[in-house]
């Protein structure tokens, strides 16, 4: 659960500095600074190379080279809208994870550490 939450926190650092280069075109990252999905335009919080890289009409057409869909390219925890498999925490109830979901964003317990702990 700690290496999930870490990994958590790591996307979601990641994301707020997140532009459409990184993440490819028609996708919503929740809780970023900037979106490069289809409606960005409407809630006008498109990331600045949003039009360069998704193209004049990315609200209606990816122009961009797809992104791969796996977790390990992609990123675990967080919800993308339009994407074709998802690497949430939802995803297994939903049955539409990316085909990596479990040796990517699951945590193995026969491989926490016990050596590593920290005090509160």
């Amino acid at each position: 659960m700690m290496k999930l939450l870490v990994a958590l926190a790591a996307v979601l650092a990641v994301a707020a500095a997140q532009q459409c280069a990184d993440v490819g075109c028609a996708v919503y990252v929740d809780g970023a600074a900037c979106q490069c999905d289809t409606y960005c335009a409407d809630y006008g919080d498109c990331c600045s190379d949003f039009s360069t890289v998704c193209g004049e009409d990315a609200t209606t057409t990816t122009t961009a080279a797809p992104v791969a869909k796996t977790c390990e390219s992609f990123g675990c925890g967080f919800y993308a809208s339009g994407d074709s498999c998802q690497c949430d925490d939802l995803c297994p109830q939903y049955n539409d994870c990316c085909a990596d979901y479990e040796s990517v964003c699951t945590v193995d317990p026969t491989s926490t550490s016990t050596s590593t702990s920290t005090s509160t």
